[in-house]
Parts: structure tokens; sequence; C-alpha cells
């Protein structure tokens, strides 16, 4: 890493994480015991199919960009998804829909990232999920029901079980939270699935049940202006500004589009503080003509901030997309016994 790093999330991960493995035991234990009691009780089940998608790791590995990625295959070959989304961070029961007024303040990142890049698409987010889904489960408006970061929720029945794996976590026991990253024992998680969601770039692991594999890869990596205007990289340098669990892969993505002179990392889904505006104005000055690149999720709720009066910020284009989407749309029509339509842009 040859770029300075302002990390201003108020944690650090423990080099010595290592000492909280013995408590993995009782909190994969907890952890199992609560899942095998959510998935014998009773659960919503609604009318429209549900795809649910999610992953066993805390913090981000793409989830959002999946889903999107998913609902935007299924639109192009004629399906008409709903997304049902959290509302991550916020206390309470909530319930928005993306085409009621007030959407864009109540509702999380996440959400605002997906409601904008699939107009046509019914959203709802909330909390909890199970909550929104009746929002969405009309027959004449969609024909499925795309759930984000569901694999942990058990309480909506679903008829597909997609695990995202983005192998920066060993499928280990001792990785299980909180010495890991893990959000439940592997063991009995992988069994839940229908099928796994990995990157192209990432190997297999070696004890995965016998399931389908699906990969993805990335479709476009480059600078946006906020109009979606295509940007070149500054001569002067970049400056990283981001408010994700996860900002390492971001700013690796775009030093390998320019030549990247610092980072500022918020915490995930902060609001833009003094403080915060602060440090970006004092980078700003000192690497005098570098630009300033956020992320599509930050962008969703930064850009009217007036920091960026000072100067607009360019965004990092950063999807992706299914390796083999006719394998895998195929696959998705026969487990939810669809038709498969001739005229379909993938059939």
């Amino acid at each position: 890493m040859t770029w300075e790093v302002h990390d201003l999330r108020g944690y650090r991960r423990s080099a010595n994480r290592k000492m909280l493995v013995p408590l993995t035991l009782p909190y994969a234990l907890i952890a199992e015991f609560h899942c095998r009691v959510q998935l014998a009780g009773i659960r919503r089940d609604p009318l429209l199919p549900l795809i649910s998608l999610g992953n066993l790791e805390a913090g981000g590995t793409g989830k959002t960009p999946a889903v999107l990625a998913l609902a935007k295959l299924l639109q192009e070959s004629g399906i008409r998804p709903a997304v049902l989304t959290g509302l991550p961070g916020r206390r309470g029961k909530a319930v928005f829909h993306s085409r009621e007024p007030g959407f864009r303040n109540q509702a999380a990142d996440e959400a605002l990232l997906l409601s904008r890049s699939l107009p046509e698409c019914p959203l709802v987010a909330a909390r909890p999920k199970w909550k929104g889904v009746e929002l969405l489960d009309k027959p004449e408006e969609s024909d499925l029901i795309l759930l984000d970061d569901g694999f942990q929720h058990r309480r909506l029945a679903r008829d597909l079980n997609l695990l995202l794996l983005s192998g920066r976590t060993p499928l280990s026991f001792s990785q299980v939270l909180p010495a890991g990253d893990l959000r439940e024992a592997p063991g009995f998680a992988l069994r839940r699935a229908d099928a796994f969601v990995v990157p192209e770039d990432v190997p297999l692991p070696e004890n995965l049940p016998e399931r389908p594999v699906f990969r993805t890869g990335v479709l476009s990596a480059g600078l946006l202006a906020l109009d979606g205007s295509s940007r070149k990289p500054s001569d002067s340098g970049l400056i990283a500004l981001s408010g994700i669990a996860r900002p390492e892969s971001f700013e690796e993505n775009l030093a390998g589009l320019g030549t990247l002179k610092a980072s500022l990392r918020f915490p995930d889904h902060a609001p833009m503080t003094p403080r915060f505006r602060e440090q970006c104005l004092n980078l700003l000055s000192r690497f005098s003509g570098s630009q300033l690149v956020i992320t599509a999720k930050d962008a969703c709720r930064w850009t009217d901030d007036p920091l960026f009066d000072v100067q607009e910020p360019w965004i990092l284009d950063h999807q992706i997309e299914w390796r083999e989407p006719g394998v895998f749309l195929s696959w998705i029509r026969d487990a939810l016994g669809f038709p498969v339509e001739s005229g379909g842009k993938l059939d």
C-alpha cells in the first residue's frame, strides 16, 4: 500500500483475535440453536416465489451488487422482480416503499442504490425484513421477490437460498465471531444453501457441499461524474473517500485506475459530520489538484453535502455480471417452475 490511510471508523481489527477463539463455540452454538428454532417455527410464506441472496461474513462482501446484477438479469429475460432489503443501523420497526414520498430520507444506502439502479422495480426497505414482504407480494406487479442479505433472516420462507462466498474468510469453525468474521458455523450454514455464488478469481473451498456454483466477474470498473459521464484519472492523483464496511477493495480498485494519494475511511452508513468534512478539506488542501472519488453507495447520501460545493466527487463504477447468465437463468427457471420464453434475451 503506497497511499496514506486515514481511518476514522473508531475501531481496529485486533491482531490478537486468536485470544477470542474460546468464545466461538458458545457463539456458534447459540447462533445454530436460534437458527433451528426459527426454521422450525412459524415463517411467513409469500404467494410469490422468493429468492434470498446472502452471505456468512459480517461486513461488506458484495451482496448488494450481486442482488442488483441478479435483478437486471431477470428483467432482461422478461421476469419482473421486486426487491426486499433491510434498514441497517436503524432502531425499531419500520417499513418504507421506494415509491413513497420521503423514501430517500428514510432508507439506508443499499436501498437507495438499488432503488436508483432499478427504477422500474418495486422495492421495500424494512426492519425486520419480513414485515415488508406484504407490500411486494403482488402477482399483478411482480413475478418473484429478491431478498437482499437474507441468509440469516429465516422468518421468511424462501424457494431458493443463494449463498455468496467472497473468499476473504476461511470457512473454518475458528473464524466464527468474535474471533473471526463468520456469522455462524459454516457446516450447518453451507448445507442450507441451494447454490453458491463465487467471484471468478476465488478458488472454491474444499469443504463445500455438492451444490451448483455460479461465478461472477467484474463488468466495469471506471470513473464516472455524478451525471454518469465517463472521466479519466486526474494527473494530480486521486483521494478515496468511503463509508463502507470493507474499504480495502474499493481503494485497491481505485489504485489500479490512477495514482491514489490518500484514503479516508468513515464508518459504514455514516453521515457526513463536521469532523469528517474537515478531514476531507485537509486532504484536498494537502494534495492540491487531486480528485475525490467515492463509492456508488456513498453517492446516494453524500452528494448533497456542502463539502462537494468545494469539489464535485467522482464515482468508482464497479459492477458485476454473471459469467454464464444463460445457465444461471435456466437453473432459476427450472427451480421455480417458470416457463422458458423463446422471446427472452437470454433464452
